[in-house]
């Protein structure tokens, strides 16, 4: 690239031509051929009559009808058109092709009671135990941008339980919209707007779950957008898989162990008081329908939430 960066009329020509490989999945679902023979009666890689058919497409695109896959959540969810191989993809974004992350906007709605219950403290403890070994892993992987520590996980992250969070996420290139519901989200705390900002910290967020049966893969997605300039589905997989297995089973899979037991600290929630105790009023989300009223402070443990736009983008 740095010698095509002098052919400036190649360049303008390569922007502006459909030339590049693009991929994505091709989906679909087929009857099972009556000829193939019944699975074995263990067996749960079929179900019912039909198997999940998936292959790939390719076609010439232009580089901005391109995106680059850094969240494979959202690849999948939207399925675009994407970069065929990782080690094009520094050549597809300087032609203009652009990340999927920030082709995506996504808004949260927490509703119910803001509650400090004991299923939030013990996932505040759990997270506080883990954080040296959800971070020290991708210290050493210099492949994986790591944009905090594990001390900030114990001193910037609070968590809150509320009763059910919806989230809207829209990918701009075709405006499509997917509106579903999720066990944990997070918020940040913007000290800018409050009263109490000399007490806050400026890089605090919350993480909220939602319900008694909240998805440990929804959190370790949470922390994923928190810790990592760029996760892959691996990555959500396996902080929850930290954030799940006893410390012995860690052991013996040869995690750090003792050193998580020596770093182990006791977690002191640095979340200021509200400016006022009167909570607004809290709108449900339907599909099809937007809101974006914020949060001017962090509500207090019996406060009622107000819609949200989740501050993704911002750390």
């Amino acid at each position: 690239m740095p010698q095509l960066t002098r052919h400036t009329k190649l360049l303008r020509q390569m922007r502006n031509r459909p030339f590049l490989i693009a991929v994505k999945d091709k989906r679909g679902v087929q009857p099972l051929a009556a000829s193939k023979a019944a699975p074995p009666a263990e067996s749960t890689d079929i179900m019912d009559s039909e198997v999940l058919e998936r292959s790939q497409e390719y076609r010439l695109e232009y580089a901005y009808n391109i995106s680059l896959v850094d969240d494979a959540m959202l690849q999948k969810m939207f399925n675009p058109w994407s970069c065929p191989e990782v080690s094009l993809e520094p050549f597809y974004e300087n032609l203009g092709s652009s990340w999927i992350k920030k082709q995506v906007t996504e808004k949260s709605q927490p509703q119910g009671t803001l509650q400090t219950s004991s299923r939030a403290k013990r996932l505040q403890r759990l997270i506080c135990e883990r954080a040296p070994m959800l971070i020290e892993a991708y210290q050493r992987d210099r492949t994986t941008k790591v944009l905090r520590t594990s001390q900030w996980l114990v001193t910037a992250l609070a968590v809150r339980e509320v009763g059910q969070i919806f989230v809207q996420r829209t990918f701009a290139p075709t405006q499509d919209v997917k509106i579903e519901p999720t066990t944990a989200c997070l918020y940040r705390q913007n000290a800018a707007r409050t009263s109490y900002s000399a007490n806050a910290s400026s890089d605090g967020w919350y993480l909220l779950i939602a319900g008694p049966d909240h998805s440990m893969y929804d959190v370790a997605t949470c922390l994923c957008k928190l810790l990592f300039a760029k996760s892959q589905l691996n990555d959500a997989l396996l902080l929850e898989s930290l954030l799940v297995s006893s410390l012995a089973d860690l052991e013996r899979k040869g995690f750090p162990v003792d050193r998580v037991r020596n770093l182990a600290t006791t977690f002191t929630p640095s979340v200021p008081p509200p400016s006022s105790t009167k909570p607004p009023p809290t709108p449900s989300l339907h599909p099809g329908t937007t809101t974006t009223s914020s949060i001017s402070a962090p509500p207090s443990a019996q406060e009622r939430l107000p819609n949200y736009q989740e501050a993704m983008g911002k750390s």
